[in-house]
């Protein structure tokens, strides 16, 4: 944003990202993403981000320039309706 480029771009962005909290999946431990979790596969709802959460990060994704905002694994249709409110 610093260098003007996302003022009138001339491409678009998307983002699809999970919807649990995986800061591990940052380290050379996680490099494979949350399937490397302990929890994985059968015990993530402790992580499941909040419709909250989910509402603050598409605002920001949003006044980014992404106009393509979604979600993948975890995303359940309350987080879909937290994005568009």
């Amino acid at each position: 944003e610093g260098a003007g480029h996302m003022r009138n771009p001339d491409f678009n962005l998307a983002v699809q990202p999970v919807a649990y909290w995986t800061p591990e999946c940052g380290t050379v431990k996680g490099k494979q993403g949350f399937i490397d979790l302990p929890e994985f596969p059968f015990a993530l709802e402790p992580r499941v981000l909040t419709r909250w959460e989910i509402q603050k990060y598409a605002r920001l994704a949003w006044d980014m320039g992404i106009r393509y905002i979604g979600g993948c694994c975890g995303f359940e249709p309350y987080h879909v309706r937290a994005m568009v409110e």
